[in-house]
């Protein structure tokens, strides 16, 4: 097992230092002893007794900062040089990485700082001895061990997938997952918040404001974090007041999430998200009958008659009706003015990606 296992410590100063299992410093190397809170993330909950109740009731729990003790021997008669050199790896204000790497699990990362100055173990002569033992008493302020490869999935809007496309994702661990997204323009997206496993709010989508060409958001669903930024400039105050609901729950399995495009991105006229879906639909459709090719060839004034037709037309008893007010504003020649002043032409969005990003999180740092 021990052939099967290494701990490696990447300092704040650059250097590398694989402490225990393969491939082990053969002068500077983990000691027996007690690790604190290296196996496990310390958790805290919450409990609250009322009068007359048996017991208690829960109220809530959560993961607390980790804090790990590497014990470490410098050993040799040059231990003074091993010892001040690991020394430099380790910094209160930055971020030394432990790394774990297993057959079973691969490589996982957790990031510390120290806590306290390391402490020399008293009772032992490094001079007389050839070896000088420290503890080094470490914080890791996010309590996971995380994998070091980002997990991502893409959407390409291809000029058809108005309401069909969809990112893949699964979670493999014990921890829960904010997604971030990357989105490149011209577009404006819809991306799904949907609760994996239950059955409610499957349709549920937050619409991110629209980006113009040559602008990049990149979205933070963690409710602690800014929500959106494009070009490095925050855009909060655009979401009109929608904000992320649902992580990714420890151990999903494959799991599509819905991302939509929405094809008049700044209509002057306030419409219900269904009015946007079921146009969506009819332009899929429409790409179906004529080819795409032949679609993305349409000028904005084609696609503009079209969905003014279809919007005095009969339509699905889902699609709420819409006012005379609001027909009237929302004519053909409105339609292909937004196209030519968002997207200039349809063609023009073809391309546009909308990109997930999972960091995996585990409690431990394999299995």
């Amino acid at each position: 097992m021990h052939d099967n296992y290494q701990l490696v410590v990447h300092g704040v100063d650059g250097s590398k230092w694989p402490i225990h299992g393969r491939g082990e410093h053969p002068q500077v190397r983990l000691l027996e002893g007690a690790l604190g809170d290296f196996y496990d993330a310390p958790l805290a909950t919450a409990h609250k007794a009322r009068v007359g109740q048996p017991g208690s009731s829960f109220l809530g729990a959560r993961d607390l900062e980790r804090h790990v003790v590497l014990r470490v021997g410098f050993f040799d008669t040059d231990w003074q040089r091993w010892e001040s050199r690991f020394r430099r790896a380790f910094s209160p204000t930055a971020d030394a990485t432990l790394v774990v790497r297993t057959e079973q699990s691969g490589e996982r990362h957790l990031r510390v700082r120290l806590e306290e100055h390391p402490q020399f173990e008293d009772g032992l002569d490094p001079f007389s001895q050839g070896i000088m033992v420290k503890k080094f008493v470490l914080i890791a302020h996010n309590p996971y061990w995380v994998d070091p490869v980002i997990y991502t999935d893409t959407f390409t809007f291809d000029g058809s997938n108005w309401f069909s496309g969809s990112v893949t994702v699964n979670n493999p661990t014990d921890v829960p997952v904010w997604p971030k997204w990357t989105l490149t323009s011209p577009a404006k997206f819809g991306l799904g918040d949907i609760p994996i496993g239950q059955s409610h709010d499957q349709d549920r989508v937050v619409w991110i404001p629209f980006q113009a060409t040559g602008s990049t958001a990149l979205v933070d669903t963690d409710p602690i974090q800014e929500l959106i930024t494009s070009n490095g400039e925050p855009l909060w105050e655009l979401m009109n007041g929608q904000f992320f609901m649902h992580q990714i729950p420890p151990f999903t399995p494959d799991t599509k999430i819905p991302v939509r495009v929405d094809p008049f991105p700044l209509i002057p006229v306030i419409i219900d998200p269904a009015v946007r879906t079921w146009i969506a639909q009819k332009l899929e459709q429409l790409v179906g009958t004529m080819g795409l090719r032949n679609f993305l060839a349409l000028t904005p004034e084609e696609i503009g008659r079209r969905v003014s037709e279809w919007m005095q037309g009969v339509r699905p008893d889902w699609v709420p009706e819409l006012t005379s007010k609001q027909i009237s504003e929302f004519t053909g020649e409105a339609i292909a003015k937004i196209l030519r002043e968002t997207y200039g032409r349809i063609t023009n969005i073809a391309g546009a990606e909308a990109q997930i990003h999972l960091e995996r999180r585990w409690r431990h740092p394999w299995g």
